[in-house]
């Protein structure tokens, strides 16, 4: 079976079985390819005038969420990126400089990511990094020899309070940077 993305009640958008699933129940993301012209029913509407302006950019989103709060379980917003080409760390560290004093704002570097699986059924795991670069390579349309993966996110270990009163603010901030400072990334 292939997996699928699906928009339940609660306004998740994800491949899972249950509409409460997290990473420790069974939570699983289908990693859709921002060049498929369905791509923006794959995404939760609180990340996608962040993710167009990326795209627009030359981006690569791997995984993204608009914020859930449930059941006392904060899921922050968050967007993941993809990074292949020459200079990765560099690039990644440039875009960190730009974004990095943004109310609430952390960042997390990272060599694999999980949500690569075509099966429902697997366990979430990490892959062979060799099959993830053939992935990402087929998802992105590219060839390259490596990925390394950014994950920004906003209030993920802050209280409901500061998240509360900073959250409107911190993602139009991002936002501005993101159309405004971020580089363009179309050259790699």
């Amino acid at each position: 079976m292939t997996l699928k993305n699906k928009q339940f009640a609660n306004g998740r958008i994800h491949a899972s079985v249950n509409p409460e699933d997290t990473y420790e129940t069974g939570y699983v993301a289908y990693t859709a390819s921002p060049f498929d012209p369905k791509f923006y029913k794959d995404i939760e509407g609180g990340v996608q005038y962040h993710l167009q302006e990326l795209i627009l950019k030359g981006y690569l989103p791997i995984s993204s969420c608009e914020g859930h709060y449930h059941k006392k379980q904060n899921m922050n917003w968050y967007i993941m990126l993809a990074f292949g080409g020459d200079n990765i760390l560099t690039r990644i560290y440039n875009m960190i400089k730009v974004i990095q004093d943004v109310p609430g704002i952390n960042f997390e570097v990272r060599k694999q990511v999980n949500n690569t699986n075509e099966g429902i059924g697997k366990v979430v795991g990490l892959q062979d990094k060799k099959y993830e670069i053939e992935y990402m390579n087929k998802l992105f349309m590219k060839n390259y020899n490596d990925y390394q993966y950014l994950y920004i996110g906003l209030f993920k270990e802050t209280s409901f309070l500061k998240r509360w009163l900073l959250s409107k603010y911190s993602k139009a901030k991002l936002l501005h940077l993101i159309k405004e400072e971020v580089a363009d990334e179309h050259i790699n």
